[in-house]
């Protein structure tokens, strides 16, 4: 027998002995049942739960007093596995947190500034004109919208040329339409978990706007608000797992 058995088969020892049930444990690791580990007691349906009480000869009150023992086992196990999951997920969190943010500051130190950009383009000397208008870097540059990229060309009256170059490398600066419009952090999490977005948008409705929302939540609470936003049977247990996996990053550094 290898340790780990040897360990849960003395789990379901003192677990026996613990609970008045010290006479059963021979007969539940014998060979009517070989039940060796407390885990295997737990995983049972509650007809052969039953069957158990019946053979090892309880009566109504000492089955009742087996059944809910390990009732109360089994929720013990759950609330520290949630526990744990809870503390794992918020240091993943944490964790995506810091990477996110080391990532935005790497961004903007590899951004050129507006006469290295002129330069690259082809329209290095005009760079001081650019620059007197309030654009200091590629990303300002970026930010405009094509009128306001003609409105730029005009005022710092740029050559008929080399106007359609300018154009061209701003245009390559913008983002699409669709990374413009800036997503709820629950939205970019329900992404990340896939988890629908559908569920993203009632989630918002009800007021959850983080991750962290839903972690500070505790069972009752996290229960509700799973009903209240519809949340199928079928993806119930992804959506937990989200949350459980998810949310660790936050108490990491």
């Amino acid at each position: 027998m290898s340790s780990n058995e040897e360990k849960t088969t003395n789990d379901l020892e003192k677990w026996c002995s613990a609970n008045g049930f010290g006479r059963c444990y021979e007969e539940l690791s014998g060979e009517s049942f070989q039940i060796t580990s407390l885990e295997q007691l737990r995983e049972l349906e509650s007809e052969d739960i039953d069957d158990i009480c019946n053979v090892l000869r309880l009566n109504e009150k000492e089955k009742k007093k087996f059944i809910d023992a390990l009732k109360n086992d089994k929720q013990n196990e759950t609330k520290e596995l949630t526990f744990q999951v809870r503390i794992f997920l918020g240091t993943v969190l944490e964790l995506e947190f810091f990477l996110n943010k080391n990532c935005e500051i790497i961004k903007e130190k590899s951004l050129l500034c507006v006469k290295e950009w002129c330069e690259q383009n082809g329209v290095g000397k005009y760079h001081e004109a650019i620059k007197n208008r309030g654009y200091s870097n590629q990303k300002e540059l970026g930010k405009l919208e094509k009128q306001a990229v003609k409105d730029l060309i005009k005022e710092i009256n740029l050559p008929l040329g080399i106007r359609r170059r300018f154009e061209d490398a701003v245009k390559k600066l913008t983002p699409e339409e669709d990374e413009k419009q800036e997503k709820s952090e629950i939205h970019r999490w329900c992404e990340k978990a896939e988890v629908p977005a559908v569920i993203a948008t009632r989630l918002l409705q009800k007021g959850i706007t983080t991750p962290n929302d839903l972690q500070s939540l505790d069972e009752n609470s996290l229960a509700e608000i799973c009903y209240n936003v519809n949340i199928s049977e079928d993806k119930m247990l992804k959506f937990r797992k989200a949350i459980s996996v998810n949310f660790c990053l936050f108490l990491f550094f």
